[in-house]
């Protein structure tokens, strides 16, 4: 969940004392090992509750982030590169 510059609304985010209790119940049990949210769900209502808390950010934008295995990057003679 981020602004439209990539700006995380997880960690890039200041956090009032009053808020942060609320923020871990609600939502810790949604994040993964990395500090992501795993389901679409929670991650579109973090990024509510993130537009209602502080209207001086945002929009903010629940996006995907994927790994893929068995990918080779090449670069050709002219320095530009290429999937394999």
């Amino acid at each position: 969940m981020a602004e439209e510059v990539l700006l995380s609304g997880l960690t890039n985010m200041g956090y009032r004392a009053e808020e942060k209790p609320l923020a871990i119940d609600t939502y810790a049990d949604s994040l993964n090992e990395y500090h992501l949210f795993d389901e679409f769900e929670p991650a579109l209502a973090f990024a509510e509750w993130s537009r209602t808390r502080d209207p001086g950010h945002g929009p903010w934008f629940v996006t995907g982030l994927y790994r893929i295995d068995n990918v080779h990057v090449f670069l050709t003679n002219d320095g530009s590169s290429m999937l394999e």
